[in-house]
């Protein structure tokens, strides 16, 4: 989707969790949401909020908000929440659980840092405080000390998106002098999370830096690695300038890793980063590979063919408004067709997932019956598998019957509930969902959420023996909080001939964007297109979908 569209949407969903601290008007409170929505589903850019006229819900009051934003400004509401609310508020908010509700009973109780939070649980008096209990207390003080080591660390999307605005912000600068600017440094790299957003800017030979920096009017801030500088956002910026002759030199170098470019001889006044690799003899190494060992060995030696985004035939996980999706089956049927997928899955939510609207028998088979109308009038173009994201329970069973399952085509079993079981009891319960002879693969295997929650564990020597028996495939879930299976996993899996399949988990049609976060964690992990089981064709996929796999 369109990068300013979903950026006014985020300002309107910021007000939104802002208000709900506050306990301001829930009528206001829905509204900004129901815009955001909105404003994520449109099918073209943003540019005037005249586009927006004769839209249902959104009347002048958000499109004042809209025009402003728009502008390159930030509503003054939005701008009075942010001063009114304590900035450690902000940061409690990053504990998995604790949602608006909890935030407005903790503000009222001058619990504002994470600080005073931890000193309330530590010294047991939190439970006092009405909706915490002595289990909250208890989770509050892991949540805690896990948060102590992510404080610094932002979404790789996220990052991305801000390094987008970032990006058109300097162009409106002096953009006769700009002759192209590049995101580099670990956001380059795709990792998951990063530290600071790095940016090269190629100027021309009299450009004067200090007057851009003063443009964006950022703040300078100490760190361990010197002075860097900060948006008001909170996000920590390096911008890296180089000229025409050297620019190649500089994007190798700030790329990195370290170690990585260590392994060069020659690095100064390259003009392209890829003359670079030719003046010392080396194979070009793609710079999400960059942070491997075997990093260095590819200098030498010839890639494997790992995945690209190119070959991802079709996303087999996905939700539609019939649970908690924003939109149609048929606009998230068009939106893949756009993309050029030939088969999609709507993998709705089960019942036991009453907070995402979960589907029952007679739902699902309602929904099924609409999936079949639409593959029959075969006027979309693409294929449409009937599917669910099926609860799996805390003893390994799933929430819907085998009679139910065994009349979808394609079955994804994951957990939602009670992630603090043990190691031994989860790792048994995700199994016993794998020997299901309905199941084809098995959701965000580990239930991670960066930055948030750092998911169960499990026995990886069990899981992938069992997944191997059983011909389950696994998922690598595209959603940028979550790109689980993690990296460090992925090579035990293919190693082992289990089928990967790369899913969005998309909520929405932009969702479908997230696809390549998935794809870029898959290559870091040394994914060859073979081991991906949505690279097949529909075809393939359907032949797939009849051979016999458990045993």
């Amino acid at each position: 989707m369109f990068e300013r569209n979903l950026y006014v949407a985020s300002v309107l969903e910021e007000l939104a969790f802002l208000l709900e601290i506050t306990g301001a008007n829930v009528f206001k409170i829905q509204a900004y949401k129901r815009a955001a929505r909105t404003l994520r589903t449109l099918e073209s850019p943003l540019e005037d909020v005249s586009q927006l006229d004769d839209i249902k819900g959104i009347g002048s009051g958000i499109k004042g908000i809209v025009s402003t934003v728009l502008d390159g400004s930030l509503p003054q509401e939005l701008v009075d929440l942010r001063e009114d609310i304590p900035s450690g508020i902000f940061e409690i908010a990053r504990l998995p659980g604790l949602g608006p509700k909890s935030l407005k009973t903790l503000l009222e109780n001058d619990i504002i840092d994470t600080k005073t939070l931890e000193e309330k649980a530590r010294s047991q008096t939190l439970r006092e405080i009405p909706g915490f209990g002595e289990k909250t207390e208890s989770r509050i003080l892991e949540d805690l000390q896990r948060l102590k080591h992510q404080r610094n660390l932002y979404l790789g999307k996220d990052a991305w998106s801000f390094a987008k605005r970032l990006i058109e912000r300097i162009y409106q600068y002096k953009k006769e002098d700009i002759l192209t600017i590049e995101v580099t440094g670990e956001l380059r790299r795709f990792e998951p999370q990063v530290s600071v957003v790095e940016l090269i800017v190629k100027t021309s030979f009299d450009f004067e830096k200090k007057r851009l920096l003063d443009f964006l009017k950022l703040s300078k801030e100490e760190t361990k690695d010197g002075f860097l500088y900060k948006s008001p956002e909170g996000y920590l910026i390096k911008i890296h300038f180089a000229k025409e002759n050297d620019f190649g030199s500089v994007y190798l170098r700030t790329t990195g890793t370290k170690e990585f470019v260590d392994s060069f001889g020659n690095t100064e006044s390259f003009a392209e980063e890829s003359e670079v690799f030719k003046e010392n003899g080396f194979n070009f190494v793609p710079p999400e590979l960059r942070h491997t060992p075997e990093a260095v060995r590819f200098l030498h030696e010839p890639l494997p063919e790992l995945v690209m985004l190119k070959d991802i035939k079709g996303d087999l996980h996905m939700h539609s408004n019939y649970s908690d999706g924003v939109t149609s089956i048929l606009e998230m049927a068009k939106k893949a067709k756009s993309v050029g997928y030939e088969y999609i899955a709507i993998s709705d939510h089960s019942k036991s997932l009453t907070v995402a609207n979960g589907l029952d028998d007679k739902r699902l088979l309602e929904q099924g019956q609409e999936i079949d109308d639409l593959n029959q009038e075969r006027e979309i173009g693409i294929w449409i598998f009937k599917a669910i994201e099926v609860d799996i329970l805390k003893d390994g069973s799933l929430d819907l019957s085998n009679q139910t399952l065994e009349r979808l085509d394609f079955v994804t079993a994951s957990v939602h509930s009670a992630f603090r079981m043990s190691k031994t009891e989860m790792t048994d319960r995700i199994i016993k969902a794998m020997e299901n002879p309905y199941v084809h693969s098995i959701g965000h295997i580990t239930g991670r959420l960066l930055g948030r929650r750092p998911g169960y564990e499990l026995d990886w020597e069990r899981i992938i023996k069992a997944a191997k028996k059983t011909h389950t495939a696994l998922e690598l879930n595209a959603s940028p909080e979550r790109l689980d299976i993690a990296e460090e996993f992925l090579g035990a899996v293919i190693e082992n001939n289990i089928k990967i399949v790369i899913n969005t988990d998309a909520h929405s049609p932009e969702g479908f964007l997230d696809m390549n976060f998935g794809v870029m964690t898959a290559r870091r992990g040394l994914v060859e297109t073979r081991h991906v089981l949505n690279t097949l064709s529909l075809a393939d996929f359907s032949s797939w979908l009849k051979e016999p796999r458990k045993s």
